[in-house]
This record gives C-alpha cells, structure tokens and sequence, in this order.
C-alpha cells in the first residue's frame, strides 16, 4: 500500500483524469476535408507542368499529401482569426478624397 502516497502515483492519476476530462468536453465534431478528383487533376496537372514531365506514383501521392496539409494549416489559421474569411480578392479601403 506504499503505492497510494507515492506523489508519483498521485500525479499519475491526475494526469489520466484531466486527459479523460479533456476528452470528454473537449469538441467531437471534426471537419471533413474533401478533396474531389477535379482537385486532384488539377494539382497533378499543374504540377507536371511545371516539371514538364509525368510524376511518378509517389510523386502524385506527395502532391497531394502536401495539398491536404496546406488546406488543413489554412483552416487552422482561420479558426485562431475569428471573424476573418478567406478573401478571394485584395481587400478594399476607403480613402477619403480632399
């Protein structure tokens, strides 16, 4: 029974309880990044044109990989920047004229 003052166990414990806790409210909705076969040509495409050869099995694999991961930074960021959305053109600032 010397295991149940060890400070050891104690933090032990604690640490499982706050990560079930943590897992448990934490939010369980994830988003779902599809990326259709229009995408997939299109970066595959882009991408032997600019090596102006065909890519090899791995080479789509990583082209795509590489895509994902890039949509997955860019959701990130937006999540950490609330009330900012993706901007498809430079925004436009008022300017005042004299």
């Amino acid at each position: 029974m010397k295991l149940v003052k060890e400070p050891l166990v104690h933090f032990l414990v604690l640490a499982i309880l706050l990560f079930v806790l943590e897992h448990v409210f934490s939010s369980t909705k994830k988003e779902k990044l599809i990326v259709d076969e229009q995408t997939v040509e299109y970066l595959i495409k882009q991408r032997e044109d600019l090596e102006l050869r065909e890519l090899s099995p791995e080479e789509r694999q990583e082209t795509i990989a590489a895509f994902v991961e890039d949509e997955i930074l860019l959701q990130r960021s937006l999540q950490t920047r609330p009330g900012q959305g993706r901007h498809t053109h430079a925004p436009q600032h008022d300017s005042e004229d004299a």
